[in-house]
Order: structure tokens, then C-alpha cells, then sequence
């Protein structure tokens, strides 16, 4: 996959030709999977490069106080959004601390800048909420393919996605699950799982997900349902041998690069604040929350969860906006009805 060349503002042709070079190993070692990842970090190089050769700076002149003066610069655009700035600093950060381990950079100064400031009642939840989930799974059932890799990557992040979101599973116990895992007993489908201390449960599996089993099965070139005798993993590798299982850690990185993917594609700036942040644990989250919003009980929540105590489980079940408008609507009415009796 080819990718263009970083592309300085007309005024300032004379970037030097290291920092260029260096940022371009960047580009390739870190953004390559995706063009649509390369893209927005290609994006974000370029702003502080020009903004660098407007200060007559190269990115090794560049102080913990000039970084600042650059974030305060993003701030304080009018366009820019608070999830673009928090964006535009974590990029930066990653690319300060790739340049510093390939000996590039002395130091990471973005690190050692302030986190910019976000108003308190945009920093979310520890979950996505319903249109933040409806927009990423949107996004990952129509994104592009342009070859028979991107095809593939495109239906294992769709399956990884409608697992965890649908079963609440921790990455460790993806990892550990096998395709065998899977059991029919009773007219229903389960999945057993184990969990932490080796607690083995049973997490149900609904309509829904047994479609997307299938269908990630049949692009497999795989039965539609597994047997008892497979050993594969739940997230069979895209090369080599088929039984080799992924690690908690192969699984978490895969959530970030759709994260990474997906928030260059998104312009929802709501949305965008809640994905700058998710991990497989933030789907962890958003499966226990949408069961609660669904009408699913406290206790199935928790044996579906693996929660040991039940307190740990009302932790995750926060109150909801629009129950807390419900009740006190109730106040209303019942304010309404003293009035009217009177």
C-alpha cells in the first residue's frame, strides 16, 4: 500500500529534510495498517510541522514550553473541538515517543505537557452510549476493503466487536475461549467461559450473536457451527496456523487500531469524546450498561457478567439520564395531582 508524501504549507517548503524522514518511519511503522489511520496522523504531523517552520523551529528545537504554546494554539481555534485537541495531543504523544525510542528525540515533550482542558461535562462515562455504539458498529460493518488482507481484518474486527460488546467478555477470557467453548444444551446456545480465580460461567449466546458467529465462520470457509472437536480460538489468526491462540494483549491492540481507524472517520464530536478512550473494558462496560437500559435484571447481569458480588455489579448500573427525567417527572405529577385535589 502506497502512501503519500507529508505536504507542507506553501510558505514553508524548507522543513527539514530529518524531521521529514523521521516522521515518514513513523507514519509507515504505526499508521500503514489503515489508510484511513495513516491519513489522520499524516494530518496531525503536518500541523505541527508547519506550525514548527512558522516558528523557525525544527521538531528537536522544539521545548516542553513550545509544545504548550501549540496545544493553547489548538485550543483556542475556533473550529477546533475539545475531542479534536485531546486527539491532536495523544497522536503527538505517540509519535514523540516512537521518535525517542528510535533515538531521534531526546525526550518526549508532549508527554511532559498538561492534558488540555476539557469541560467536565464532555469527559464520559467509562462506556460508549447507544449512538456512540450504533455509529462504531455501523462504521465497522460498511468500511472499505480494497484487498483480500483489508477484507479479512474487516470481518475479524466486526466478529471481536459483536463478541465483546454482546457478551461482555474481558480480553483475557477471549483469548483463553475456544471455538469447542461453545455448547447447545437445553434448545439454547452458551458460551463457557473462564474467568478470574478460574471461575467458569456460561454466558448466553442471543439471535443476534449466533448470526455473526456464523457469518464470521462462513468467511472462514468454516461450518456455519462449530463442533465439539475444534481447538480453534474464538479469534481464529488471520495467517499461519489456524490453532495458534491470540493473546489478551494481540486482542486489546486490535480494539485500538479500529479505535484509531474509526475516530479518523468520525466527525461527531460527542462521539468522538467517548471513542478517544475505548477499550475491550469500555465494551465491557457498554454490554452491562445496555442490559440495564434493555430491562435485563440485576441478576442476570451479574451471572453474565462473572461478578462474584452483587455490588460490584450496581457499580456499573448507574442511574441513566432518562430514567432520572422519568421519576422526576413523578414528582410532577404528583406535585400536579396535590394541586388540582386541593
Amino acid at each position: 500500500m502506497s502512501h503519500p508524501p507529508l505536504n507542507p504549507t506553501p510558505a514553508h517548503h524548507g522543513l527539514p529534510d530529518e524531521d521529514i524522514q523521521a516522521v515518514m518511519q513513523w507514519l509507515y511503522a504505526r499508521g500503514r495498517r489503515s489508510p484511513h489511520t495513516f491519513a489522520a496522523y499524516k494530518r496531525e504531523a503536518e500541523k505541527l510541522l508547519n506550525w514548527a517552520a512558522g516558528e523557525g523551529k525544527t521538531l528537536r528545537d522544539l521545548s516542553i514550553q513550545d509544545i504548550g504554546r501549540y496545544l493553547h494554539h489548538l485550543e483556542h481555534d475556533k473550529a477546533a473541538k475539545p475531542s479534536t485537541v485531546m486527539y491532536s495531543r495523544r497522536v503527538l504523544n505517540q509519535m514523540y515517543q516512537y521518535l525517542c525510542d528510535l533515538g531521534y528525540l531526546a525526550r518526549n515533550a508532549v508527554k511532559l505537557t498538561p492534558l488540555p482542558a476539557v469541560p467536565q461535562e464532555e469527559v464520559p462515562t467509562k462506556f460508549l452510549d447507544l449512538d456512540a455504539w450504533i455509529w462504531l458498529w455501523k462504521w465497522l460493518t460498511a468500511r472499505p476493503a480494497a484487498n483480500r488482507r483489508q477484507t479479512a481484518v474487516k470481518v475479524r474486527d466486526r466478529w471481536l466487536f459483536a463478541l465483546v460488546y454482546h457478551t461482555g467478555m474481558r480480553r483475557e477470557e477471549v483469548a483463553k475461549a475456544s471455538m469447542n467453548d461453545l455448547q447447545y444444551r437445553n434448545g439454547r446456545w452458551t458460551l463457557r467461559v473462564l474467568g478470574k480465580r478460574n471461575k467458569v460461567r456460561h454466558v448466553s449466546i442471543h439471535s443476534v450473536l449466533l448470526q455473526e458467529l456464523k457469518q464470521y465462520r462462513t468467511a472462514l470457509g468454516l461450518p456455519e457451527l462449530p463442533d465439539s472437536q475444534e481447538n480453534f480460538g474464538l479469534i481464529i489468526p488471520l495467517k499461519g496456523d489456524k490453532s495458534r491462540r491470540l493473546t489478551p494483549r494481540a486482542i486489546g491492540l486490535m480494539v485500538h487500531e479500529c479505535r484509531e481507524a474509526a475516530l479518523a472517520d468520525c466527525d461527531d464530536d460527542p462521539i468522538r469524546i467517548q471513542l478517544i478512550n475505548m477499550s475491550t473494558h469500555w465494551l465491557r462496560h457498554t454490554n452491562t450498561t445496555h442490559r440495564y437500559m434493555a430491562g435485563a435484571s440485576t441478576e442476570t447481569i451479574q451471572d453474565e457478567q462473572g461478578h462474584a458480588d452483587p455490588k460490584t455489579t450496581r457499580i456499573y448500573l448507574k442511574t441513566l439520564p432518562g430514567q432520572r427525567q422519568q421519576d422526576a417527572e413523578k414528582l410532577a405529577e404528583l406535585h400536579a395531582n396535590a394541586v388540582k385535589d386541593s
